[in-house]
C-alpha cells in the first residue's frame, strides 16, 4: 500500500503539510512532512500558498476533496461561500 502524497511548506503561520489523493487536495495541516515525489496538485497548491502568504493572492483555484461527515462538508461549503 502507498502512501497518500503529501508536500510540507514553511509559513507564516507553521509548517503546513498539503495532502493529495486522486487529483485533488484532501487536507492541509499543520506540522507534517513530504513524502514521495510531488505531484502538479501538490506543487500548484504550494505555489497558490505562497502567493496568498505573500499578499499576492486572494483566491485559490485547485480541485478539492476534503474528508469530512455530510455536516462537516455542509458548513464548509457553506464558510467557501463567505
Amino acid at each position: 500500500m502507498s502512501a497518500v502524497p503529501q508536500l510540507s511548506l514553511p509559513s507564516p503561520i507553521g509548517r503546513l503539510t498539503i495532502f493529495e489523493e486522486n487529483g485533488a487536495i484532501t487536507s492541509l495541516v499543520w506540522g507534517g512532512k513530504s513524502t514521495g515525489k510531488p505531484s502538479r496538485q501538490l506543487l500548484s497548491a504550494k505555489r497558490q500558498l505562497v502567493a496568498y502568504f505573500a499578499g499576492t493572492r486572494k483566491a485559490f483555484s485547485l480541485p478539492l476533496a476534503p474528508e469530512g461527515t455530510d455536516s462537516e462538508r455542509r458548513v464548509w461549503a457553506l464558510m467557501a461561500k463567505i
